[in-house]
């Protein structure tokens, strides 16, 4: 499993993250990672669990608050039916998206690379003159946009 972290760097995040936590807590908090080397009650791992499952619900419900036509009065017909018909229920999502072309624009863009050539003249009078030249590349892009639906 190449793509998975192992537990040394899962351990290690946790603890930045701990370092994070406890600059931002005033220094009367001590804030531990939950394990069986720390002190706790029994009624502890059931706080922290229901704490979590409705911050796993909190999070949902906003997700599904952004779909277009989830609102309130859906989740409350989606209540009423798992509460009164005692069943569960599936919700599956729908998407569909197209695209329609909008424009076609040119753009110059320029090289960040220039070259300069220096041609020196003779001294005339006293002091000697050169003339520079500077010489930009740019190219012209085009760039085609499309309008998503």
């Amino acid at each position: 499993m190449s793509n998975s972290r192992s537990f040394h760097d899962v351990h290690q995040m946790v603890d930045k993250s701990m370092q994070v936590v406890r600059r931002i807590l005033d220094q009367t908090k001590n804030p531990v990672v939950a394990g069986a080397d720390v002190d706790h009650r029994y009624e502890d791992k059931y706080a922290l669990v229901e704490f979590l499952t409705n911050t796993g619900i909190a999070a949902t419900l906003n997700v599904l608050e952004q779909l277009d036509g989830f609102d309130e009065e859906v989740l409350k017909q989606i209540c009423v039916v798992v509460q009164e018909q005692k069943r569960s229920m599936t919700l599956r999502l729908a998407v569909e998206e197209d695209c329609e072309f909008a424009e076609e624009t040119l753009r110059t863009v320029e090289s960040p690379t220039s070259h300069q050539v220096t041609k020196a003249t003779t001294t005339v009078g006293s002091a000697d003159s050169s003339t520079v030249y500077s010489h930009k590349v740019v190219q012209q892009v085009k760039e085609y946009h499309w309008k998503m639906m």
